[in-house]
């Protein structure tokens, strides 16, 4: 397999903030997707990457639609079921301009063990990029699960990181990208966090002390990435949004895509970008 995606099994619920008023129990614009990894780990299939994904999801019905459709979407998952705490559920409160403000609840996600992942050890080893979230490291539990694979892979599978919300990015995380990661995907507002810098320019010279190749994306302004010393600033189309939820999820696995089939980081970019303006056109058509 090419890519190995381990985290975050979330069912999203997204809710337009425009039309709620207090009191107000029923919203028609109310709609629910797969989010966190499992998105990551779906469109990465979808768009032709032979994908494994691994995460553990809750015995309710959240988790039972979540595995019914990574299996129906030709996926191959290795799902762990926890009978004590629910599949994840994210929040997301979306704004007039597209924006949105996300509130999780994580359940099973934090009780992946080490343990579990043993007799899946071949996945890792033949995998050329593995793909996580900063969100794993909230947990101990996935920490040392995570610290387990990392140290099991072969030296030619490269390491993904994107950081997941600039709130849960601790010096633990950035240390550990440093000694750890190959590729670190974030916004701007992760990258301030992560360098501990405001001016671009800054941001994009300290980085280089994090990871060999950092990509920060700009929302309607593209991306920008430095790698051996090189900026590539990548420009992409302007949209008018109704809903920028699942952008991000797009960028990563084009860009994923275009670093199996080359190693040329401006294309790789570009791909990144190309992905994410086609799924926010087709997704703010449909809204």
């Amino acid at each position: 397999m090419s890519v190995t995606v381990l985290g975050e099994a979330f069912i999203d619920i997204v809710i337009p903030v425009k039309n709620l008023e207090l009191g107000n129990t029923y919203h028609k614009e109310l709609k629910t997707y797969i989010g966190g990894a499992s998105n990551i780990a779906l469109q990465i299939s979808r768009i032709g990457v032979p994908t494994n994904y691994i995460c553990k999801i809750g015995k309710d019905p959240f988790g039972d639609y979540l595995k019914n459709e990574l299996v129906e979407k030709n996926l191959n998952p290795v799902i762990f079921m926890d009978f004590d705490h629910p599949t994840g559920i994210c929040t997301s409160l979306v704004s007039d301009n597209g924006e949105r403000t996300m509130v999780a609840m994580r359940g099973a996600n934090d009780k992946l063990y080490k343990k579990e992942l043993y007799k899946y050890s071949k996945l890792f080893l033949s995998s050329r990029i593995i793909f996580l979230s900063g969100y794993t490291f909230t947990s101990s539990n996935n920490l040392e699960s995570l610290n387990f694979i990392v140290n099991n892979l072969n030296k030619k599978c490269k390491i993904i990181l994107n950081p997941g919300a600039p709130n849960i990015i601790s010096p633990y995380i950035v240390k550990w990208a440093q000694n750890y990661v190959d590729i670190l995907i974030m916004s701007l507002e992760e990258a301030k966090i992560i360098s501990g810098k405001n001016k671009l320019d800054d941001i994009l010279l300290e980085l280089e002390n994090i990871a060999k190749t950092n990509i920060i994306t700009l929302g309607s302004e593209g991306a920008i990435a430095i790698e051996n010393g090189i900026i590539f600033p990548v420009k992409t189309k302007k949209l008018r949004l109704v809903d920028s939820t699942g952008a991000g999820d797009s960028f990563i696995s084009g860009f994923i895509k275009s670093r199996i089939e080359k190693n040329d980081l401006k294309e790789n970019v570009k791909m990144g970008n190309y992905m994410a303006l086609k799924f926010l056109k087709e997704k703010n058509e449909l809204s």
